[in-house]
């Protein structure tokens, strides 16, 4: 005599699969607006120099800023701060970003004055990109940490039952 019936799984593994890249690149673009809002302001404090590895400036350049300062041309809030000298790349940097992701990585684009992207190694003038979009190992980690938990909430909730009948 056959036998009849049905297995209900709650969160297989197949609906895991299925729920997992859009829930992926989802949680990746919000990485991205987190390393917008959160992490790329600090490039721009005090104490970024030491914290990120930039290139030393030279004394020339800190001489200029300086004079620059002095004569009003600048704000004096720029004086001990990275990668600012009036303050219009920061601001310009930080204002607005297009932010996309796929289920493997999120990029985020950045409208940055023209001088970002002239650097002669040849001169020792840093790549003010590569500066501005370094990012260190705590901040790799705690990204890291808020996907995991996020992706991790998203599928225990979203959890479907599949029901497979014999």
């Amino acid at each position: 005599m056959p036998v009849r019936g049905e297995i209900h799984y709650v969160g297989s593994p197949e609906s895991t699969l299925r729920q997992l890249r859009p829930t992926v690149k989802t949680h990746l673009k919000a990485i991205g607006s987190l390393w917008h809002k959160e992490f790329l302001p600090r490039h721009f404090r005090r104490g970024a120099q030491r914290r990120y590895g930039y290139q030393r400036r030279s004394q020339r350049y800190l001489k200029r800023k300086q004079r620059a300062a002095e004569r009003g041309m600048i704000p004096r809030s720029s004086l001990g701060k990275p990668l600012v000298f009036t303050g219009v790349s920061e601001e310009q940097i930080s204002r607005r970003s297009d932010i996309t992701s796929t289920s493997k990585r999120a990029r985020v684009k950045m409208s940055a004055p023209k001088h970002f992207f002239q650097h002669r190694k040849d001169y020792g003038q840093s790549d003010k990109v590569e500066e501005v979009t370094r990012i260190v190992e705590q901040e790799a980690t705690a990204m890291a940490k808020e996907l995991s938990d996020a992706i991790a909430a998203t599928l225990n909730e979203n959890q479907e039952t599949e029901v497979k009948r014999f």
